[in-house]
């Protein structure tokens, strides 16, 4: 099975900012062929907190992980233990539906593969590895 950032499906109530729809995704979707997850939707207890921006402040994914970096929303307020759960989520999620594919948007702090947002809340982006991405090198490769 193959899970795809819902973001790049269609217009799901949480669309990030970050990322586009993908017509050849949402025909792939439509035929069952893929799952659309939210990484926000696994992590958020919440709807209002899907009007806060979130970016890495002081590192990438992987100092995420370890510990070294946090995610907080643009308010201040540290959100990274909310996204390491949410994580915990989408790896049981992969695990159960034995998931060969993940489909990944290029410019996104939570999920991308390319990209994160620069920690500043100024709208720059460095490159580096998401929080799912830096799992997935680490752990899935």
């Amino acid at each position: 099975m193959k899970l795809a950032a819902k973001c790049l499906i269609a217009d799901f109530p949480h669309k990030c900012k970050y990322c586009s729809f993908v017509p050849s995704l949402k025909n792939d979707y439509q035929k069952r062929l893929l799952i659309p997850f939210c990484f926000k939707e696994y992590s958020y207890s919440s709807d209002e907190m899907f009007l806060f921006n979130e970016e890495i402040v002081g590192g990438d994914g992987n100092d995420v992980l370890s510990g070294k970096a946090r995610v907080l929303f643009e308010n201040g307020i540290d959100v990274s233990s909310m996204i390491k759960d949410g994580l915990q989520k989408i790896i049981r999620l992969m695990d159960s539906m034995e998931v060969y594919d993940i489909i990944l948007p290029a410019n996104n702090t939570l999920c991308g593969t390319t990209f994160i947002a620069d920690g500043t809340f100024s709208g720059g982006y460095i490159r580096g590895d998401s929080i799912m991405t830096a799992y997935l090198k680490k752990y899935r490769s």
